[in-house]
């Protein structure tokens, strides 16, 4: 993986674990010299249909947005975040993506 991000420009590897979970942590903090740089924010996205999702029909409203659409929501919204995908275009057009056109 290292010599992958090496060959396409990248600065840093990254690696993300539950703080709880120390065998992970011991593995890449003493075998593999990595260092602790922040606690990130996880965000999920639900991949099938979730029915005790809590709405209220009155002052909200989910609406899917075209991937052009939904990047520049992205961008406006997120772009100055530390951990925020260069990339985002190629995310949300991606195939595997929900929201790449069909």
């Amino acid at each position: 993986m290292e010599e992958w991000c090496v060959q396409n420009g990248a600065e840093y590897v990254y690696m993300a674990t539950d703080r709880a979970n120390s065998a992970s942590l011991e593995l890449f903090t003493q075998k593999h010299s990595f260092i602790h740089f922040r606690s990130p924010t996880v965000l999920v996205r639900p991949v099938h249909p979730h029915h005790d999702v809590p709405t209220h029909p009155r002052r909200c409203r989910i609406v899917k947005l075209s991937p052009s659409l939904a990047e520049a929501v992205y961008l406006r919204a997120f772009s100055s975040a530390e951990f925020f995908p260069k990339d985002i275009s190629a995310i949300l057009s991606n195939p595997v993506s929900p929201w790449a056109p069909s």
